[in-house]
């Protein structure tokens, strides 16, 4: 069947009809972080497997251990773009292993 283009920022892609996909999955999202905010820190608390993100198309940072936490040195309206990337094992092995971001990402102060 055809994949969605839609996946859900609170549930791995395996439970939210994607469970044999391996590769990478964009998760795009807009913020307004007040003026007040000193340091603010993009938070993924709960993701699995390797993370890049963008704010403004520009890289923020790579990670693929927790904790998941990006500092953004800017306030504003923001356009978040989140790359998750998994093994092939979904794909070659039918592993159908969580994968994406599981818990709602937000925004916190350093």
């Amino acid at each position: 069947s055809k994949r969605s283009n839609r996946i859900s920022l609170t549930q791995s892609w395996t439970e939210d009809g994607q469970p044999f996909y391996s590769g990478v999955v964009k998760y795009s999202l807009d913020v307004d972080i007040p003026k007040g905010f000193s340091n603010p820190v993009f938070v993924l608390p709960n993701v699995r497997d390797a993370v890049k993100v963008y704010a403004d198309g520009e890289l923020v940072g790579t990670k693929v251990f927790a904790p998941f936490r990006f500092e953004l040195n800017k306030t504003g309206k923001i356009h978040l773009e989140v790359e998750v990337a998994n093994t092939l094992g979904n794909m070659l092995n039918a592993y159908k292993q969580t994968s994406g971001i599981l818990e709602k990402p937000y925004i916190s102060e350093k």
